[in-house]
């Protein structure tokens, strides 16, 4: 283990066209304790795993994103990961419908969702991170807090977010 905290690798980018056996070892040679998985290799997951990152479209994926979400928890749960991490969206690097507008009806969206997937995963045993990133509804330390006051998240802290948004890193970290 790298110092006081299991270190890992979000397997994104290119990985997500590797085979699972390949991208473990390419990580773990890389230094690495574990993977963090993503969707594409939710049906092929190994050891060691830190965690799910289901980036789903929380805003503009309806019905599609939420149980995408909660298929990756029940996942997640099957293979003894501990964390699940999410995002609110609108996820500015995928194509979707033009017009996007952060609204209390976005909102509304996003953490009813949330409550859902906060929901499943408590009975499943699974922690859910959630991550403020910039671009998205919930995108900086005001808007990451309204989604940590409505239901039982944990954070998965990415500070270049944070940079984005001008927010003061030392204390969210102290925050939250």
């Amino acid at each position: 283990m790298s110092g006081n905290w299991p270190l890992s690798f979000m397997a994104v980018l290119d990985f997500e066209d590797w085979p699972a056996d390949e991208v473990s070892a390419a990580v773990l040679d890389a230094g690495y304790d574990s993977v963090e998985w993503t969707m594409a290799h939710l049906d092929s997951l190994l050891e060691p795993s830190s965690a799910v990152t289901a980036h789903q479209d929380l805003a503009r994926g309806g019905r599609q994103a939420l149980d995408a979400t909660l298929k990756a928890i029940d996942v997640a749960c099957e293979h003894g990961i501990p964390v699940v991490n999410v995002l609110a969206g609108p996820n500015l690097w995928e194509s979707g419908p033009d017009g996007f507008v952060a609204d209390e009806t976005a909102w509304t969206e996003v953490l009813g969702a949330l409550e859902l997937i906060c929901a499943r995963a408590e009975k499943q045993g699974v922690a859910i991170g959630f991550e403020p990133c910039w671009g998205t509804l919930a995108h900086d330390a005001t808007t990451a807090q309204r989604v940590l006051d409505a239901v039982p998240i944990g954070v998965n802290f990415d500070p270049s977010h944070f940079v984005m948004s001008g927010d003061a890193i030392p204390e969210l970290v102290e925050r939250w």
